[in-house]
């Protein structure tokens, strides 16, 4: 059986090949252990280097690429002949997996049931938080309408898969009918016991200076940084603040750190590219922060999680699912994010609840786990 895959992701193409940095082709052979052969239409952007993205091509995938159309402008008459390719392609494949929010994940939907050919949604994100908090009045005005379109598309939906326990689930639900399962797209790797030992002996240590830490794309306001700065700046005791991530919004954030007086306090280091670099990056962080001003599931919390780290979050997108309501803060609200952190820094009981439930439950993202059941929903979806 033929499977058409839609998304907005943007691959890269360098010297003619397609790579991506989320979108590898191990990840994207997960539905080829269901189908037979696999469509890609997305988005595609040509770059003089790929980074440390991975390759995307692959025996059985084949790419199909459109133009953005997520703009007001786009509605005008772009959209008619985008739609038009996407028909032609779909009505030559037996099923379709729409990854939302997309704009081409809307149109092929539609087309989907106008063509009753079987779909599913995969739901890996809010499309309200993350036009909401873009910043300017077009995203702003867009985000209720990639809202209302959501809950229109997936509501019609028979196959949901969702990457979150519960939130996505509440503010975009399916068909009452539908085949639902919740998967997340972050797959860890076995976690062994000693991770959380070295843990507890490291909160056990008497220390006065805290080390806190974020991972995450500093492209964009998203992940929140400017939040946890303010909340730090406030803190009455000795700390140092490590941000793994890159991207424009670095000089912003450096200037930030200067008007606040932390700027020798704040460590911004360069990605890296092995993962397990980024866990040992993680086991010399006491305390994990996620500020995020949206998010679908974050991978780099779950990271932290699995590594004991007492994190403290936003509520976020899928954060909520994760860690412990004490450790949840209202979005933008840097100085709950404050007290938050003077509450749970030296109280090293605390500090080891936190440690030990995190630990358990990244457990839940463990690949082998993960698999069973999105095998388990692609099955579902193919019969």
């Amino acid at each position: 059986m033929k499977l058409l895959f839609v998304s907005d992701h943007i691959f890269l193409k360098f010297q003619g090949k397609v790579y991506s940095d989320k979108f590898s082709y191990d990840i994207l052979s997960r539905y080829l252990i269901v189908f037979d052969t696999m469509t890609v239409i997305s988005r595609v952007r040509e770059v003089d280097n790929i980074g440390d993205t991975l390759l995307a091509e692959g025996k059985g995938v084949v790419f199909y690429f459109m133009p953005s159309i997520s703009s007001l402008k786009s509605f005008l008459g772009q959209r008619k002949g985008v739609k038009k390719q996407i028909n032609e392609i779909l009505i030559n494949h037996d099923a379709l997996i729409a990854r939302l929010p997309s704009e081409l994940g809307f149109i092929s939907c539609d087309l989907a049931e106008k063509n009753k050919i079987m779909y599913a949604v995969e739901i890996v994100g809010c499309g309200w938080e993350a036009y909401w908090f873009y910043g300017n009045l077009k995203a702003k005005i867009y985000s209720f309408y990639i809202y209302s379109k959501m809950r229109f598309i997936i509501g019609k939906s028979k196959n949901s898969l969702y990457v979150t326990e519960s939130f996505l689930q509440k503010r975009y639900p399916s068909h009452r009918l539908a085949n639902i399962e919740n998967v997340s797209n972050v797959e860890l790797m076995k976690t062994e016991d000693y991770v959380l030992d070295s843990r507890v002996k490291k909160i056990n240590e008497e220390i006065n200076k805290k080390i806190f830490g974020t991972i995450g794309s500093l492209k964009t306001n998203y992940k929140g940084i400017h939040l946890a700065l303010r909340a730090l700046s406030e803190v009455d005791f000795d700390f140092e603040y490590r941000i793994l991530g890159d991207g424009i919004f670095i000089k912003k954030y450096k200037m930030l750190s200067k008007e606040l007086n932390i700027e020798n306090k704040v460590v911004f280091e360069e990605v890296i590219a092995e993962r397990e670099m980024v866990l040992k990056w993680l086991d010399n962080i006491d305390i994990y922060l996620q500020p995020s001003l949206t998010e679908g599931l974050p991978r780099a919390l779950i990271e932290a999680m699995s590594r004991g780290c007492p994190c403290v979050g936003s509520d976020a997108g899928g954060i909520t699912d994760l860690l412990n309501n004490q450790c949840i803060f209202e979005v933008n609200s840097y100085v709950k994010l404050k007290n938050i952190i003077n509450e749970i820094s030296f109280d090293k009981s605390q500090l080891l609840f936190l440690a030990k439930e995190n630990f358990e439950e990244s457990k839940k993202y463990q690949k082998e786990i993960l698999e069973d059941k999105r095998t388990k929903f692609l099955m579902n979806l193919k019969n």
